[in-house]
């Protein structure tokens, strides 16, 4: 686990053991990983989780966001609901005095890419485009390494992940 903004932490979970299902009240973990904490909270075994579902892309349960996110090599699997709701939940807590982990498989791109935007929409880092978030971000955190995904999503839809959005058409338990 390595800090890369006072009181942000990024960790992986290579043994596919979903970390933190327990955390002390001052933290609060966004899982940014399908497989295995998605999964394995709601408890499906097909290949994704039930269409349709109220909690098909993300859960909100207490200090805990449990992102349905993957890191595949085309951008149409992330959304920009995914990033509003990590920027919301981590203001949320971190306004609380709680530390944040983010976390998923390896820590080097969804969960750092989730970091990126949280500092950048927090203006802890430049937003004004991508380019320059993901260069400020890799002087903080040189680990950083998003997948074609992950990264295509961000320098194509950079606005809207960044910008305000309407909170009665989120999904959140």
């Amino acid at each position: 686990m390595r800090e890369v903004a006072p009181g942000i932490f990024i960790d992986g979970t290579l043994n596919k053991v979903c970390l933190y299902p327990e955390v002390n009240d001052d933290t609060a973990v966004i899982h940014a990983a399908k497989d295995p904490c998605h999964r394995k909270r709601l408890g499906y075994t097909t290949r994704g989780a039930p269409t349709g579902h109220p909690h098909e892309h993300l859960l909100r349960e207490g200090r805990h966001l449990i992102l349905n996110m993957v890191d595949a090599p085309d951008p149409k699997y992330f959304l920009p609901l995914m990033f509003h709701q990590a920027r919301d939940f981590a203001a949320e807590h971190r306004a609380q005095g709680r530390a944040l982990i983010i976390h998923c498989n390896e820590g080097r791109s969804r969960s750092t890419s989730l970091a990126l935007v949280i500092l950048a929409t927090s203006g802890a880092l430049p937003s004004v485009s991508y380019a320059e978030a993901r260069a400020a971000y890799t002087a903080l955190d040189p680990l950083y390494a998003p997948n074609d995904g992950v990264r295509l999503f961000l320098e194509t839809r950079w606005a809207e992940v960044c910008g305000v959005y309407d909170v009665d058409s989120a999904v959140t338990t």
